[in-house]
């Protein structure tokens, strides 16, 4: 939305993300997922910062082993919007955490983007 109705208040569809996450039907929350990696390619970094990290945070420790699961497979896209500054400093302990979920599928997940990930923490950062 954020792309096709540019004059919507970023505010008003960040709630709506809100939503997303707060929703009991694991269904419903994996659709605030997309968004993250959505969102990430629009937003400025301070809203990237404020309004999505936390909730990237709480999706990679959500209760539903499908949503762990989208988070891990996805982590590459949200790696790419969030930066590589905020994938080291907070996707790195989250996917570790992955490699050792209690489900094989999020732990399968992890491990086919293995190598993709290790890319990002083998950059250097630009200052």
């Amino acid at each position: 939305m954020i792309k096709l109705i540019p004059q919507v208040p970023e505010n008003d569809l960040l709630n709506i993300f809100a939503n997303f996450y707060n929703d009991e039907q694991d269904s419903i929350r994996m659709q605030g997922i997309d968004s993250i990696i959505y969102f990430s390619k629009v937003l400025p970094m301070n809203k990237i910062n404020t309004s999505l990290i936390p909730y990237i945070k709480k999706f990679s420790v959500d209760k539903s082993w499908r949503i762990r699961y989208l988070i891990a497979d996805k982590i590459m896209e949200i790696s790419d919007g969030i930066g590589l500054e905020n994938s080291k400093e907070h996707l790195t302990t989250y996917y570790c955490q992955f490699l050792e979920d209690t489900e094989s599928e999020v732990r399968t997940a992890a491990v086919r983007r293995l190598s993709d990930f290790g890319t990002i923490l083998d950059q250097k950062t630009l200052i």
